[in-house]
């Protein structure tokens, strides 16, 4: 069960995001939280570390909430920047990350170091 509610992630991110998705990120947060619970150790803060990290994953989602420039310029001479999200190294993406990993010890700053593995389908 997660700890925190889509009103306390509203709280601290500008976003218009229905609940029922709010809530699924929180949900993915509470169970990282929660299986690195013996790394963060302390009960109290656990609420916390899932507060941030659940407004970093809902940032994740816009890129003018990680706090880079999408277009820029007038009409017909926009300027567009590029704002990939990368996984590895990925919770220091947003200020929320970072303040998700800084609260639990640094116990988040290998949760994204897993490399992506495909498996070949059809002999591929």
């Amino acid at each position: 069960m997660s700890r925190v509610t889509p009103a306390e992630i509203k709280g601290i991110v500008d976003t218009n995001l229905d609940n029922a998705t709010l809530q699924t990120w929180i949900d993915g947060a509470s169970v990282i939280v929660t299986a690195s619970k013996t790394c963060i150790g302390d009960d109290s803060i656990l609420k916390q570390v899932e507060l941030y990290l659940s407004a970093h994953l809902v940032a994740m989602l816009d890129p003018s909430l990680r706090g880079f420039v999408v277009k820029e310029g007038p009409a017909g001479f926009q300027t567009t920047y590029a704002n990939p999200v990368v996984v590895r190294d990925s919770i220091d993406g947003t200020p929320f990350g970072t303040m998700a990993n800084s609260l639990s010890n640094g116990c988040l700053a290998g949760s994204t170091d897993r490399a992506v593995s495909l498996c070949s389908l059809g002999g591929y």
